[in-house]
């Protein structure tokens, strides 16, 4: 299992890839943000754009843990 690191509202989240639903820009149309949306349900305010996450969690990064 991978987990990737990513910021979300300033604080740091460990982010599961296979388990990410959806990523978009947010509604209120702020750049350099994304929502991103788990498979459970759950959203989260991402620093970065849609295409910076979506490399970020499908990169070769090792993976934290």
């Amino acid at each position: 299992m991978k987990f990737v690191s990513l910021k979300a509202n300033g604080m740091e989240v460990f982010v599961n890839p296979e388990n990410v639903l959806l990523i978009s820009s947010p509604k209120n149309g702020i750049i350099g943000s994304a929502v991103m949306i788990s498979a459970t349900g759950l959203a989260f305010e991402i620093d970065g754009s849609p295409s910076e996450v979506r490399e970020k969690l499908e990169g070769s990064d090792k993976p934290i843990f």
